[in-house]
Formats: structure tokens, C-alpha cells, sequence
């Protein structure tokens, strides 16, 4: 099962005790539904939410709301499809009336009626979001979009998400208009506000534990890099003090630069640190870089 799959099956079985709430969720679904010539057809390839838009609909209008039918198994493995729908001319006009939705299916924006209260805005939303949204698994990337017809609709959606500072964008595929998150901060927001909150939390778990990753990662790529320059470093001391030994003799040096080049030949994975502790008496890393530049300039002058 897909993290959206999870997502749609965790609000769809949230609670349906409030008739308003109810009617708020039924029109953000319906708000994504073809509506013409006083028939309403809503198609999903989610069983979760066919079940959700058909158990809102008998609770709002008894059995004579929607009706639902579907598809048997479609060939190469494709999934079934739900129909849901409504050709009673008279109960069309009357639930697209109580969902504030206009003539021909027309949705401008989220309709007034349902900004009054907190929890019939964010009960249409979540309808909105089992209508036509969509989220990636967060183990791949970070993605949430809602996508529609009607571009001013997802426009006041921003502007309604703004205000609850969520960041979303807007752009165009195809004939199309996507609202999108692509913060995790704000895709989480957007859970916990439609009503997802395991799925909100299992998110931030996923966030924390992939930080921790990053942080890892960060460290052990600086760590090499500094284990290479290190390295780097150490084999130019060598060849310094080798071309030193060759010329004249390490055993001809003063006592702290025989002493230092000595060490330097016998741990060349040492760091500078390590080696002004080895040294007798032992010495700051300071004194070490200062000694290791007088055989470079020893080494240059032969």
C-alpha cells in the first residue's frame, strides 16, 4: 500500500459526528466531481474514498444520495474503478445546493459557507485532498499536490493555507492547475490540519531519523576529507625528511628535528597533534608545524 493510499485510508475512516462537518468534507470531495446537465459523476480508483464519498452522502440524504458502482479487475493489473453519481435532477440541484456548488459544476473559489467555522474549512479541504490530492512516500522525496480544473479554486487555497502557514505553489500541467508542498514542515502541517495525524507523525519520524542520516553523512565525508588532507600532508613531511636523509643525514639534525623527523617516518598516519604529544618533552601542534617548515626549508636549500 502506498503512502497516499495510507494517508486517504486514515481520513477516511475519521469520524462522521457532525452533520456539518459532514456537508463541508461532501463538498470538498464533490468540488473535484464532473457535474453537468443536472448529473454528478465522481470517478476514484480508491476504495477508501468511494466508501468515504458514499457513507457521507447516506448520512447527509439516506439512500437517495449517491450510488455507487464499479469495475470489475481491469486488464494488465490496473485497478478497478468506482463510480459514484447521481442522475435525480432534483437531488442534484439540492446537493449541489448544500454544497455551495454553481450551476454546471462551477467552483470559483472555497465557498464562504464553509470558511465560518475552523472545522468545516479543514473538513473541506481534507475533501479536496481525497478528491484529487496525492502525496509521495517521504522515505523518496517530500511532495504533496492537489490537482484541478480551476485554477482560482486552488488559488484561495494557498491563500486559506497561507494563513496557517503552510507554504504552497501553484503551477500548470497540461490543462491543468496543481496546488503543491514541497517543505516537510508544511506537508506535515497540512496533515495534522485535514485530520492525518498518524500519518503526520509517522512523517516526522521519518524527518528526524533522515536528518540524523544527513548529519552522519556530513560528518564522515568531512571526516575523510580531513583524514585525505592529512594524509596529503604527511607524505610531503616524508619526502622531505627522506630527501633530508638522503642528502646529508638525519642523524646530522638537532635533536628536536631528529627527533620530529624520526617520528614522522615511523607514523605517517599521525596528526599534528599526535605527533607534539609523542615528542620528548612533548609539544604544542604549533611547535610541530613550526619545526616540520624548517626541514621544508632545509629540504628546498639542499
Amino acid at each position: 500500500m502506498s503512502f497516499s493510499t495510507e494517508v486517504k485510508g486514515e481520513l477516511c475512516h475519521l469520524p462522521m459526528t457532525d452533520p456539518g462537518e459532514n456537508r463541508a468534507e461532501l463538498a470538498g470531495l464533490l468540488a473535484t466531481a464532473a457535474i453537468a446537465n443536472a448529473v454528478l459523476k465522481f470517478v476514484t480508483e480508491s476504495a477508501f474514498v468511494a466508501g468515504r464519498l458514499r457513507k457521507l452522502s447516506r448520512a447527509l440524504y439516506g439512500d437517495g444520495g449517491l450510488t455507487l458502482d464499479f469495475d470489475g479487475e481491469r486488464p494488465g493489473g490496473r485497478r478497478r474503478l468506482y463510480r459514484i453519481g447521481c442522475e435525480d435532477a432534483a437531488q442534484v440541484q439540492r446537493i449541489c445546493r448544500d454544497c455551495r456548488i454553481g450551476e454546471g459544476g462551477r467552483i470559483a473559489k472555497v465557498p464562504p459557507y464553509f470558511l465560518a467555522h475552523q472545522k468545516h474549512l479543514k473538513a473541506y479541504l481534507r475533501g479536496v485532498f481525497l478528491g484529487s490530492g496525492s502525496i509521495t512516500d517521504p522515505k523518496k522525496d517530500y511532495h504533496l499536490e492537489i490537482v484541478h480544473k480551476c485554477a482560482s479554486l486552488l488559488e484561495s487555497m494557498v491563500a486559506i493555507l497561507t494563513g496557517y502557514d503552510i507554504k504552497a505553489k501553484l503551477h500548470r500541467r497540461g490543462g491543468d492547475c496543481v496546488l503543491y508542498l514541497k517543505e516537510s514542515g508544511s506537508i506535515a502541517d497540512f496533515l495534522g490540519l485535514v485530520g492525518a495525524h498518524k500519518a503526520m507523525l509517522r512523517l516526522e519520524d521519518l524527518k528526524i531519523v533522515r536528518g540524523m542520516r544527513n548529519d552522519v553523512n556530513r560528518q564522515v565525508n568531512c571526516d575523510v576529507a580531513n583524514l585525505h588532507k592529512t594524509t596529503t600532508a604527511a607524505q610531503s613531511q616524508i619526502d622531505v625528511i627522506r630527501r633530508i636523509d638522503d642528502a646529508v643525514g638525519i642523524a646530522q639534525l638537532p635533536p628536536d628535528l631528529k627527533q620530529l623527523a624520526a617520528l614522522r617516518l615511523e607514523n605517517p598516519d599521525y596528526s599534528l597533534k599526535e605527533l607534539g604529544e609523542q615528542m620528548d618533552p612533548p609539544m604544542p601542534k604549533s611547535a610541530v608545524n613550526y619545526r616540520l617548515n624548517k626541514l621544508k626549508k632545509m629540504a628546498r636549500e639542499i
